[in-house]
């Protein structure tokens, strides 16, 4: 600015350089236009207002006079800045009309024309005292009156007072609009912020409280808990204002942020209070929801088609891993869990696709299995070819010798035990030590009880093709669908890789795992809409999806849906599981030819054992353990023995490691006993499962009537399989479908 005393020198250039903004519209020293009763005032005419030829005479006529010192009268009071600033805008008009002109005393030419501040209104009335100024208040006089060149802009909601009210702001009309002015809303103390600590929270008028007046506009007012996370400036400041020294220093700095200001996102908002239930969170929609997160599902979530949308696997308990249990003590790799996995060709290609082909270790095929026949065991090759070992009697040889010769079963018969089976087409002999300790040792069942159908379809439908169990499994082609010969495996670190690596595949989008979530209630489906299915935990949580995958076990399973399964409901309850205890164990080898040799041993009932079988996992896999280590693992109760896994630790390790040394005398020093309990091992399959699963499937049928694709699918190990081959393929199948 000029020189106070001295009005003529430069006046109009300083002036206007001290207007020029970065952006006029932020201007956060203007003020409100007036309205109402002072608008009313503001518009009556002055009784004396002196005219701008007045205001301005100093200016145009005495500039040199005044400049040499003359005329002193004409400056004993300077022209307001208001009058200035407008006679500057008409001057810079008039230039680029004309042509360069001189504006003001002493300046060279005309300036080229900048963005100025078009209507600026001067605070009214005395400041009141600020408290990031430290009380003090500022040092301007009122303005009695308002140039008419300059107007009000939209004050900035950040510098106002807590004790003042906040005026409402319609969107975009800076200079205040017609209608009835919003109610005042006090600001609310300790809002909660879903923002940084530093920064500016403002309630508005919740959404619905439709004001007098107020007629269209806006889609919806603002929610009161919808915070504005980003403060405004004011562009005739410093940005650094607020971070001067001195009392100022006490205010916390605003920081800036890029971009638009934008309430935060629907799951980061505040609750709204009196309005929502305080223990409800936001539930989300996904494209399935899969209940339970063992080897199925998470097979099927990551299998799932390209572009299918997302999944989430709602798992109750801590892990996702199924019945995969690795034990690894002392530097030695066990397995709790299933031992090995079945080399068929969805397990290939899924090791191959998360990595894991790197890892495998291959069992000797030539590895023999054993059969305790006579106190001792007995080598039994895999394949018809075990029939004719000596494992099996001879009379039960020749009488299984004659097993094609066997009628074909009545076509009446749909279904019968493991044990009558192989006693119709093979005999005692095979019947007891053959099929005794496999429906043992796979199921951990009672043949007399296990249905052949469910649990070995391979047998049941061989007989049913050829006429002859052994015709049909040595006719070409074998069975449809599975390979001649697969390799048996497991992972060098162990079988649980498996689920682990499927877990961290589940981190990239459109999968999601949440565990410890115990599903209460599943309601649904509701034909045409979106999302037939909602699904409700046990912690409060709500998931939406279009299809439904269900990987549970029948008891869980009818908890659950039983009301939309009325045929298979009755059957699916009564289903039971068997209860196994895991002793694993590890022995010193004091010479080599001690060590077990083979895949383990089975022991058939009425041969003096407790065990269902003894496995030498360090034998079948080269490598597993150290040399001059032997590891065992003991299985224990079942169904036929029930009570035997709630003995106690002790009692389970000694019982395991007496029958372990009557099988291998020449294990030395006992390394290592721990005991795994499975109080649901395994599902029994009594003889006529089929029917249940053929009521399952027409109740799946009802349910998915009216739907263009099936929104709810079942899976498990009482329907497709127990062993980890198994759960893959199911795994896969659903993946399709989902």
């Amino acid at each position: 600015m000029a020189d106070r005393h001295d009005p003529g020198a430069e006046v109009g250039r300083d002036v206007r350089e001290d207007r020029l903004v970065p952006d006029p519209l932020l201007d956060g020293e203007a003020g409100r236009p007036p309205r109402g009763a002072a608008r009313r005032r503001a518009a009556r005419p002055l009784a004396r207002r002196e005219g701008r030829d007045d205001l301005l005479g100093p200016v145009r006529r005495g500039g040199a006079r005044l400049a040499a010192g003359g005329g002193r009268h004409d400056a004993r009071r300077p022209p307001p800045l208001p009058a200035v600033l407008a006679h500057d805008d008409a001057e810079l008009v008039r230039a680029r009309h004309e042509g360069p002109r001189r504006l003001g005393v002493g300046a060279p030419q005309a300036r080229r024309p900048r963005r100025l501040v078009r209507r600026a209104l001067l605070r009214r009335g005395a400041r009141r005292a600020d408290p990031r100024r430290g009380g003090r208040a500022a040092r301007r006089g009122p303005v009695r009156h308002r140039p008419p060149l300059l107007g009000p802009l939209a004050p900035p909601l950040d510098r106002r007072e807590a004790r003042r009210p906040l005026p409402a702001s319609r969107g975009g009309d800076r200079g205040g609009h017609r209608r009835r002015a919003r109610e005042a809303v006090p600001v609310r103390p300790r809002v909660p912020v879903e923002g940084g600590a530093d920064e500016v929270a403002r309630p508005v008028h919740p959404r619905g409280d439709r004001l007098p007046g107020r007629r269209g506009g806006e889609a919806g007012g603002r929610l009161a808990d919808r915070l504005r996370l980003r403060p405004r400036r004011d562009a005739l400041r410093d940005p650094d204002a607020l971070r001067r020294g001195g009392e100022a220093a006490r205010d916390p700095p605003l920081r800036r942020r890029r971009g638009p200001e934008r309430p935060p996102p629907p799951d980061r908002l505040p609750r709204r209070h009196g309005r929502a239930d305080p223990g409800r969170r936001p539930r989300s929609v996904s494209r399935a929801v899969v209940l339970g997160a063992g080897i199925s599902g998470l097979v099927a979530a990551f299998r799932r088609r390209p572009g299918a949308g997302d999944v989430v696997l709602l798992e109750p308990g801590e892990r996702a891993a199924g019945s995969v249990r690795t034990v690894e003590e002392a530097g030695l790799v066990l397995e709790a869990g299933p031992n090995t996995l079945r080399g068929t060709p969805e397990v290939e290609r899924l090791l191959a696709d998360l990595g894991l082909d790197r890892e495998v270790l291959v069992a000797d095929p030539r590895a023999p299995r054993w059969v305790v026949r006579a106190g001792r065991p007995r080598a039994v090759l895999p394949g018809p070819r075990g029939l004719l070992t000596s494992a099996v009697p001879l009379p039960g040889k020749l009488r299984a010798l004659g097993e094609p010769f066997v009628p074909r079963r009545p076509e009446a018969l749909g279904d019968e035990s493991v044990h009558a089976f192989f006693l119709r087409r093979f005999g005692e002999g095979v019947a007891r030590y053959v099929a005794g300790p496999l429906a043992s040792g796979v199921y951990a069942d009672d043949p007399a009880t296990l249905s052949v159908r469910s649990a070995f379809p391979r047998l049941w439908d061989a007989e049913g093709r050829a006429g002859s169990v052994l015709r049909g499994l040595l006719a070409k082609g074998g069975s449809p669908g599975r390979p001649a010969r697969t390799r048996t495996l497991t992972l060098g670190r162990g079988l649980r890789a498996l689920p682990e690596a499927l877990v961290e595949r589940l981190t990239a989008p459109g999968a999601a795992l949440v565990t410890g979530a115990e599903v209460v209630a599943v309601e649904g489906p509701v034909a045409g809409a979106t999302c037939p299915w909602r699904v409700r935990t046990a912690d409060g949580r709500s998931f939406e999806a279009e299809r439904l995958l269900s990987t549970l076990d029948a008891g869980r399973l009818v908890r659950l849906l039983g009301e939309r399964l009325p045929r298979s409901a009755p059957r699916l309850r009564s289903l039971s599981f068997v209860r196994l205890a895991v002793v694993l164990q590890a022995y010193g080898v004091p010479r080599p030819d001690g060590a077990p040799r083979g895949f383990g041993c089975l022991m058939p009932r009425g041969e003096g054992f407790l065990s269902l079988g003894v496995l030498t996992p360090s034998s079948l896999f080269p490598g597993r353990a150290e040399p001059g280590v032997a590891l065992v693992t003991s299985l224990l109760g079942g169904a036929l023995d029930p009570g035997l896994p709630a003995l106690p630790d002790d009692e389970l390790a000694a019982l395991a490691e007496e029958e372990t040394r009557r099988l291998h005398p020449g294990l030395g020093e006992r390394l290592l006993a721990r005991v795994e309990r499975w109080p649901a091992a395994i599902p029994r399959l009594p003889v006529g499962h089929h029917e249940t699963l053929a009521a399952l499937d027409a109740d799946l049928a009802d349910v998915n009537r009216g739907f263009a694709e099936p929104v709810l699918l079942v899976t498990g190990p009482f329907r497709d399989g127990v062993s980890l081959a198994d759960r893959v393929a199911a795994g896969e199948a659903a993946a399709d479908r989902i």
